[in-house]
């Protein structure tokens, strides 16, 4: 106990699926008054693989000395473990709004940009849970994700949500992260429910490269960008809000490299089920 605060740990396993690398953290956290929780410390180790149910129950079995609440995340491969002392068990009333943030960290890390955001909602997510998804995720990713939650396909449950102060991000348009040269971002293509194209999306493996069309003869939407994968596949439509800046970059002759880097199961809405992983090329590339 310090100083009205007393600390216990967060284990946090989060898998890259694309690149086939895991993040393993140990997380110090404070709690105080009125629940707030803060990230005191963090160390983190990497693995050339992503977790199986296997690397967490070794982290059960090796490095936890009380556990609170635990899970394994088996749609992103990753897990989580609150780790208090026994004695401190009962001061700890919010360790599952902390599983909850521990698994939309693995969401955002592999651009389930959508899923991620959904979690916030269901554990109404504030300054607490803000300032730990500052700690855990980089700035262009916030970035990214507040880019998402105002012009992507993430479904809206309400118009009341979220702001920039929420992801401590720089107050500029975060549409902007989708014609920065050399910057990754994520997409939820729209549209997958139209023509049944969902049925395709349990066909698709991780890394698949997909191709941006435009389609200039769109009566719907003069801006609308096309997905397909490299087969043909159609994957539906790049979301409208952003389609109308990369089009307008596509038109001056940016290209983008793109590839699947994520596919969740049929559990999920099917406009969050595929991530596509994009960046616009440098010109000396384009």
């Amino acid at each position: 106990m310090e100083n009205g605060t007393f600390t216990f740990n967060i284990w946090l396993g989060v898998s890259d699926i694309a690149e086939k690398k895991g993040e393993l953290f140990r997380i110090k956290m404070g709690l105080s008054a009125k629940d707030s929780f803060s990230v005191k410390d963090l160390s983190m180790d990497v693995f050339n693989e992503i977790f199986t149910f296997k690397h967490f129950n070794d982290v059960l079995k090796m490095n936890i000395e009380s556990p609170v609440k635990y899970a394994y995340f088996a749609d992103i491969s990753g897990f989580a473990v609150v780790d208090a002392p026994a004695h401190l068990h009962n001061e700890l009333k919010n360790e599952e709004v902390l599983i909850k943030l521990a698994e939309s960290v693995c969401f955002f890390k592999n651009g389930a940009l959508g899923p991620g955001l959904a979690m916030l909602r269901l554990i109404d997510a504030n300054l607490s849970e803000s300032m730990f998804l500052e700690k855990m995720l980089p700035s262009i990713l916030r970035t990214n994700i507040a880019a998402e939650y105002f012009y992507g396909n993430s479904i809206k449950v309400t118009d009341d949500g979220f702001n920039f102060g929420f992801f401590k991000i720089p107050e500029i348009d975060p549409k902007l992260i989708y014609t920065e040269p050399g910057i990754s971002f994520y997409i939820h293509p729209t549209g997958l429910c139209h023509e049944r194209r969902y049925n395709s999306i349990d066909f698709l493996k991780h890394g698949e490269k997909v191709v941006f069309e435009r389609e200039q003869n769109n009566i719907h939407d003069p801006n609308a960008v096309h997905i397909y994968t490299e087969k043909g596949i159609d994957l539906g439509y790049i979301p409208r809000c952003i389609a109308s800046i990369m089009n307008f970059n596509m038109r001056r002759g940016a290209r983008y490299e793109t590839l699947i880097s994520l596919v969740l199961p049929e559990t999920f809405h099917p406009d969050q089920r595929i991530v596509i992983k994009a960046k616009m090329l440098h010109d000396e590339a384009a």
